[in-house]
């Protein structure tokens, strides 16, 4: 079974998510060669998803939609266990019952617990893959804030996450575990990312919709370089008006967290279909034999 990638980003917290969360939950599907295509966290279920043509049967996990634009023909050999939430679902004309959430809310069963922790405040900051390293660096230390790399192994981003009282979130999946750890979290709308689509509006809707989640949104300047004496001062000013946005939003009450509750109960879900996969996908195919009648 072959876990999915993003199809054109390098090296995502989902991405990361998948590769350290499936060969543990999953060990027997996951080590063994195959012609299944697995969509889980942050999966797209997108005609522009190259990964698509090259594999006879596609398992949707949790992945979502873009939108109702973007949908590939699902008429083949497809197993759509769930989805991400409500608005994937409606999009694809599937039941109510099928859209659960973003398996990325299972990381607190495979690492370590939070604790209680002390000293002053931390906030986190994780920006995802829409801007280059040095302007997250130097937007982090500018608004003394804890820079997340979720181009790093999970543990790694994680443990810093659980150093930190609060995150400032603009990758969905960063903020779904935050959620699931109990951190406070709030959106980031990063304007350099707009190339990534208006399928990033869609994925956060499609998860705070799912989890009955309020969403308080940060738009942030455009902070993508440009060359010439010109487009550094714009650049320079912009992450200017960046860090100071950051900086108030550390100060402010509006963050978001799911209902405890909701979040087992959802957490729960999510280990009864592991299980049930996991069971449909090892049992022993029967060949019947048929016995000819003596004449």
């Amino acid at each position: 079974m072959k876990i999915c990638r993003h199809p054109v980003l390098g090296m995502t917290a989902a991405d990361g998510i998948n590769q350290w969360l499936w060969p543990r939950l999953m060990p027997e599907l996951c080590g063994r060669y195959g012609r299944t295509l697995f969509l889980g966290a942050g999966g797209l279920v997108d005609a522009g998803n190259p990964s698509l043509d090259h594999y006879p049967r596609v398992v949707v996990f949790g992945a979502g939609a873009r939108g109702p634009a973007t949908l590939p023909d699902t008429a083949g050999d497809w197993d759509i266990r769930f989805v991400r939430g409500p608005e994937t679902a409606r999009t694809m004309g599937l039941p109510s019952e099928r859209w659960l959430c973003g398996p990325a809310v299972l990381a607190p069963k495979l690492h370590c617990a939070r604790v209680p922790r002390q000293g002053p405040r931390r906030i986190a900051l994780a920006l995802g893959g829409g801007l280059t390293a040095p302007v997250a660096r130097a937007l982090a230390k500018d608004a003394d804030l804890v820079l997340l790399r979720p181009d790093q192994s999970p543990e790694a981003w994680i443990d810093r996450l659980l150093d930190c009282d609060a995150a400032l979130c603009a990758d969905q999946t960063v903020a779904a575990v935050a959620d699931a750890y109990g951190i406070p979290w709030r959106q980031l709308r990063l304007h350099a990312t707009e190339a990534r689509g208006p399928g990033d509006t869609f994925e956060w809707l499609d998860w705070t919709k799912g989890m009955a989640l309020v969403s308080h949104e940060i738009d942030l300047p455009d902070l993508s370089m440009r060359a010439g004496p010109l487009g550094a001062l714009r650049a320079a000013a912009a992450l200017r008006r960046a860090t100071g946005l950051l900086r108030k939003a550390k100060r402010s009450d509006l963050w978001s967290l799911s209902d405890r509750t909701l979040l087992r109960l959802r957490q729960q879900a999510l280990t009864e279909e592991i299980a049930d996969l996991r069971l449909r996908e090892t049992a022993p195919r029967r060949q019947l034999r048929v016995v000819r009648a003596m004449p």
